[in-house]
């Protein structure tokens, strides 16, 4: 899949999932704070899994950027500060042509995971700490 076609896929209302929070949602608020809250949020939900569950978005910055109303600095800021934080991992990936592409693998537990329509999720109020 070229870059960009998970967010597109996303953008145009055909995502296959959606995102559930999970028990970690609001330490890992706090830990990348609201910008890299939604650039985490916007990659979990154009991902797809692997074979092993590992949620992958072959997707870029510009893309990103354009999905979420952000300037791509900002969005690379704050995948810098994922990437940073433990929580995203880049990859290259060699493609047929003359340039490389990257995905991005969101570790395990970020707070956010992906879920099927119709599958239970935790509520906002269970992930909320007073």
């Amino acid at each position: 899949m070229a870059a960009g076609e998970d967010t597109e896929r996303f953008a145009e209302g055909r995502a296959a999932s959606s995102v559930c929070l999970t028990g970690r949602a609001a330490s890992v608020r706090r830990l990348v704070g609201p910008t890299g809250w939604v650039v985490l949020e916007a990659l979990v939900a154009v991902s797809s899994t692997d074979g092993v569950g590992a949620a992958v978005a072959a997707t870029n910055v510009r893309a990103l950027a354009g999905l979420l109303g952000l300037s791509k600095d900002t969005v690379a800021g704050a995948l810098s500060r994922l990437i940073g934080a433990g929580l995203v991992e880049r990859r290259v990936v060699r493609r047929s042509s003359r340039f490389a592409g990257s995905v991005y693998v969101v570790v395990e537990d970020v707070g956010l995971v992906l879920s099927c329509p119709g599958c239970p999720c935790p509520k906002v109020s269970d992930t909320i700490t007073s």
